[in-house]
């Protein structure tokens, strides 16, 4: 820890991400974050707006975070839980909510935190619907349940699996004699499912 008393951690929107196109921040400034904080985190928000056709964006940004950190930094994400900017975005699924989770997990998060407001109409700073915070609550559960086994070591070996040209995103974990295997099917378009 930078300082034994107290974690440091900071979240950075995701402008390092080359198919983020809102202003982008220097490269190098990116750069000298990592040593600067404990636990590093990042938003991409909405993700709704894009129906789902985005939805392994956040994956692909903790990839890139890794990158851009080094392998041994903690990192962490928030991830949208709500409706979004406007009538037109549907919001998250609590289908697409439990993938966006654990494919954050598949792609190294150990923090995940949960954006819960909304825009419209007006602003709500906790705008959860029943069915999306039941989908919070559960897959919160799932992964306080499987703590000790996501947080092993990667072990890619222990299954075979075999695509057949779909891109599925996979965890293989194996502690204390019990084994773990996560797959998520990304799926470019339709709602995400």
């Amino acid at each position: 820890a930078l300082d034994p008393n107290r974690l440091v951690s900071l979240c950075i929107m995701a402008r390092f991400m080359p198919e983020v196109k809102f202003e982008k921040i220097s490269d190098d400034m990116y750069k000298q974050y990592p040593p600067a904080t404990d636990l590093l985190m990042f938003d991409l928000y909405p993700t709704s707006v894009y129906k789902g056709k985005n939805l392994h964006w956040n994956a692909l940004g903790l990839d890139q975070l890794r990158t851009l950190s080094g392998p041994k930094k903690a990192l962490g994400i928030w991830l949208q839980a709500s409706d979004a900017m406007d009538k037109d975005d549907p919001g998250m699924s609590p289908t697409q909510i439990k993938a966006d989770v654990w494919l954050s997990l598949i792609h190294g998060a150990t923090f995940i935190g949960y954006f819960p407001q909304t825009f419209n109409p007006g602003f709500k700073f906790y705008d959860l619907n029943e069915e999306r915070r039941t989908a919070v609550k559960n897959v919160n559960k799932e992964i306080t349940d499987l703590t000790d086994l996501i947080l092993t070591p990667a072990q890619p070996d222990l299954f075979t699996i075999t695509a057949n040209g779909a891109r599925v995103d996979v965890m293989q974990r194996e502690h204390d004699g019990q084994a773990l295997l996560v797959l998520v099917n990304v799926v470019e378009t339709g709602p995400g499912q």
